[in-house]
C-alpha cells in the first residue's frame, strides 16, 4: 500500500501544477474603440449688418469642424464664419475666419461634452437688398 501511495503522489502533485497554470488569471488587452461622431448641417440667410447662430452639443471631447458648403449668390464673395461656446443667449467666438468662401472651413478641439455654435455672419460684403445664402456642416463629437 505504501508503494501506491508512492506512485500516485507525482501523479497528484503534476495534475495541481496543471490545473494552476490553467488558472483564470489571465491579461486581456482592451480593444480600443472609435468615437461617436456626429455631423450637423445648418443653414440660413443673412442680411447687411447680419448674423445667425446655430447651436449644438458635443457629447465629449474631440475635433470639431465646420466646413462652409454652399453660398449664395456668389460662392465666392466671402463671409464670416466661426465657432464658439453657446451662453444659452448668444454665441461666443472661439475661432473665426472672416474670409470664408464657400469650401471654407473652421477646425478647433474641445476637451469635454458642452454646448457649441457655428456662427455665420456678415463682413462687409452683404449688399442691401440682396441676402446671402448659406449652408455649413459641422462634424463634433
Amino acid at each position: 500500500m505504501t508503494r501506491l501511495r508512492f506512485l500516485a503522489l507525482p501523479a497528484v502533485l503534476a495534475f495541481a501544477a496543471a490545473a494552476a497554470a490553467c488558472s483564470n488569471n489571465s491579461t486581456t488587452t482592451p480593444t480600443p474603440t472609435t468615437p461617436t461622431t456626429f455631423t450637423e448641417v445648418f443653414s440660413g440667410t443673412i442680411t447687411v449688418n447680419g448674423a445667425a447662430s446655430h447651436a449644438f452639443i458635443a457629447q465629449g471631447s474631440g475635433t470639431v469642424s465646420l466646413a462652409l458648403t454652399a453660398l449664395t449668390p456668389d460662392a465666392a464673395n466671402p463671409i464670416g464664419i466661426a465657432l464658439g461656446t453657446w451662453t444659452g443667449a448668444a454665441c461666443q467666438v472661439v475661432i473665426a475666419n472672416d474670409k470664408a468662401v464657400q469650401g471654407s472651413t473652421v477646425a478647433g478641439a474641445v476637451g469635454s461634452s458642452g454646448s457649441l455654435c457655428a456662427r455665420a455672419y456678415d463682413v462687409g460684403n452683404v449688399v442691401a437688398g440682396t441676402p446671402v445664402s448659406y449652408e455649413f456642416t459641422v462634424t463634433h463629437p
